[in-house]
């Protein structure tokens, strides 16, 4: 807790002491009433304060693209996604999470669209990953190959790039056609 919080609960308790009174005091005096009347805008106004204090808050904006991604409502993580970009362009977390869920809802231009913003913001594997994942599925299988080759210089040993890429090698090496994923 901060010393933010230790103030507002000596105000608070300075507030409330006034508001109930002292032992023996009359319930009805000016100044009980003044500080019940303080202490209800201090509640409201804490309240309002705390619910809205964190809505543009990158941070907050992770944690409600996770609860979206644990409900599996991927069209939910796109829009949160779009309403983050409105107010910074350049949130890499915004970008990744209307890749994942563009993705999962098999609007692979989005994705990839997005994926693109995002390394341009940070090259990141999981980026490539992404895209190489739509490409993938959308049967482009050399550019699948050239992004998860990206991606595995980036992060070598990351096993679901290299099992990806194994795949799209086989498939272009083979000439046939692959299964989505």
């Amino acid at each position: 807790m901060d010393n933010f919080g230790h103030l507002g609960g000596l105000i608070g308790g300075f507030v409330a002491a006034a508001a109930l009174g002292l032992y023996k005091e009359p319930w009805f005096s000016f100044k009980r009433i003044l500080a019940l009347i303080a202490a209800v805008i201090i509640l409201v106004g804490g309240f309002i304060l705390g619910m809205n204090a964190n809505a543009n808050d990158a941070r907050y904006l992770v944690y409600r693209v996770a609860e979206a991604q644990k409900d599996e409502d991927y069209q939910k993580m796109v829009d949160l996604g779009q309403e983050a970009l409105l107010q910074d362009a350049n949130n890499v977390d915004a970008y990744k999470a209307i890749a994942y869920g563009a993705t999962n809802l098999h609007d692979y231009d989005t994705a990839i669209e997005a994926a693109q913003s995002w390394i341009a913001l940070q090259e990141d594997a999981d980026a490539y990953y992404v895209m190489g994942v739509c490409y993938y599925n959308s049967g482009n299988f050399d550019k699948a190959a050239v992004v998860l080759e990206k991606g595995l210089t980036l992060s070598p040993r990351d096993s679901d790039i290299q099992d990806l890429y194994e795949k799209v090698q086989k498939i272009l090496n083979s000439g046939g056609q692959g299964t989505r994923i």
